[in-house]
């Protein structure tokens, strides 16, 4: 067995409040995936991403960067080449743009849910 596989056991027999801590602290889990790496952390700070902002309100990729160059949506955060948005100021947004955005205000209840 390898390292990586005894420790997927290890973790997978460890009760379920201890797991739970492990991730609270921001322990990745093994056998973790960048992906899931990477929605550990932004949860941990609680940050939302464009894929993020794609979902909630079904504008492209390219209506978001317009956002973003216009001033327009939700202030970003730019680390290297990434961009995110903190979920405060995602929810302000989608308010600010209730009346002129159609569906904002399911978006709205999504990110607050």
């Amino acid at each position: 067995m390898t390292h990586t596989e005894h420790a997927i056991e290890a973790w997978a027999s460890a009760p379920l409040d201890v797991r739970a801590r492990f991730l609270a602290e921001g322990r990745p889990f093994p056998g973790e995936t960048d992906t899931e790496a990477r929605c550990r952390v932004k949860a941990a700070l609680d940050l939302l991403d464009d894929t993020d902002l794609m979902a909630l309100t079904g504008c492209g990729e390219d209506a978001l960067a317009r956002h973003r160059v216009n001033g327009t949506g939700p202030t970003p955060i730019r680390v290297l080449r990434s961009v995110f948005y903190r979920t405060a100021d995602v929810i302000s947004w989608l308010e600010r743009s209730r009346d002129g955005v159609r569906g904002t205000a399911k978006a709205v209840e999504k990110v607050g849910a």
